[in-house]
C-alpha cells in the first residue's frame, strides 16, 4: 500500500489504533516527535493532560497548536509511563 501521510503532521508520526490505545506505528526521521524521543510502539495516553482514546483525539488536540508550541505527550513504553515534551 502506498506510504500514507502522517496521521499527525504536527508530531510527524504515523498512528494506528490498537486495543491498548493509539500506538505510534512509525516516527518520521528528524520530525518533532523523533527529536523529542517518541518511539515506535509507544502508546499515546495523554496530550497536555487530556486523555487520548483514538486517533481523532490526537488530531483534534494538536490542531489547536501552532508550530513552535510545546506539548506534553504522555506515553506508555513497555511497562513505564513517560511524559515527553515535544516542540512542534
Amino acid at each position: 500500500k502506498p506510504m500514507s501521510a502522517p496521521e499527525s503532521p504536527r508530531l510527524q508520526v504515523m498512528l494506528k489504533k490498537e486495543k491498548e490505545g493509539v500506538v505510534i506505528d512509525k516516527v518520521i526521521k528528524d520530525g518533532p516527535g523523533d527529536k523529542a524521543g517518541l518511539k515506535e510502539k509507544d502508546v499515546i495516553i495523554k496530550i497536555d493532560a487530556k486523555t487520548v482514546s483514538d486517533i481523532d483525539d490526537v488530531k483534534i488536540l494538536l490542531l489547536m497548536k501552532n508550530r513552535g508550541d510545546t506539548v506534553n505527550v504522555m506515553v506508555r513504553r513497555r511497562t513505564q509511563e513517560l511524559t515527553i515534551k515535544v516542540e512542534l
